[in-house]
């Protein structure tokens, strides 16, 4: 079989899918209006393989149905989506019949949704990995169609890890993208009773609150949001005091000490 086939992403994801995928084979590349930033390199990326740029806009410019249609034209029967921050709408997945698949980095079904390698650590996880699966009309339910699991390790921060995913990314985008376009894959429904589902985190989210987390639960919460994010950070009635390095069990055990909690 021949595939036609629209690719989502963003700046990161397109070209990482592309050393996976067959240019011949690629109708289509798709963004977000939600990064603009990115447009301009996607853009140059269609032209240097030759197939269209269609953006996806926002759902209250009431252009959604057209844009549907303009993919929907191309007559595609496979779309493949990595690192893209918009929720594709339902008529457009629904026009693949089950053909459209997304590249999320966590163990699903345990953290659904933004800052994946974030919430890994902040939940304590000792492993996490990277999952192709079915797009649904939500965020990450679909049906997995291929994973790979990744070790966390007790020192690891989320920009340690994040980087060992990345290594990891290209191996397994070889794998499960070969699986996909010789159909020799099966899909298995995701087990909700292991589900978590995160919220995008914000610059108030590393909060902490020694009164209701224990030590291993700051230095998690921490070690996710070590520089180059802003830190972790506790709040007192003189501000915030920030923390961007990792911290030991026994300096969190001081600071618990140091802010008289």
């Amino acid at each position: 079989m021949i595939n036609r086939i629209a690719l989502v992403g963003d700046a990161y994801g397109i070209p990482e899918l592309l050393k996976a995928i067959p240019v011949s084979e690629v109708r289509c590349i798709i963004g977000s209006h939600l990064r603009p930033d990115y447009l301009p390199e996607l853009k140059k990326i269609s032209d240097d393989i030759g197939v269209p740029l269609i953006v996806q806009p926002s759902k209250v410019s009431g252009k959604v149905p057209d844009f549907c249609q303009l993919v929907h034209n191309l007559d595609l029967n496979l779309m493949l989506c990595f690192s893209y921050s918009a929720l594709l709408p339902a008529d457009l997945i629904a026009g693949f019949k089950g053909q459209a698949f997304n590249v999320h980095a966590s163990l699903l079904p345990r953290n659904r949704g933004p800052n994946p390698i974030q919430w890994a650590l902040i939940r304590g996880d000792e492993k996490t990995g990277i999952s192709l699966h079915q797009i649904e009309a939500q965020f990450d339910t679909g049906a997995i169609a291929y994973q790979e699991e990744i070790p966390i390790y007790f020192d690891d921060t989320w920009v340690t890890l994040r980087d060992r995913i990345h290594l990891a990314t290209p191996g397994f985008l070889s794998s499960a993208v070969q699986l996909i376009l010789k159909e020799q894959f099966i899909l298995i429904p995701q087990d909700e009773t292991k589900t978590t589902v995160s919220f995008r985190l914000n610059a108030d989210s590393p909060k902490i609150d020694f009164n209701s987390m224990t030590d291993l639960q700051v230095y998690n919460l921490i070690r996710a949001q070590v520089a180059p994010l802003s830190g972790a950070y506790i709040e007192t009635n003189k501000g915030r005091t920030y923390f961007t390095n990792l911290l030991s069990l026994t300096e969190i055990a001081g600071l618990r000490k140091k802010f008289h909690v």
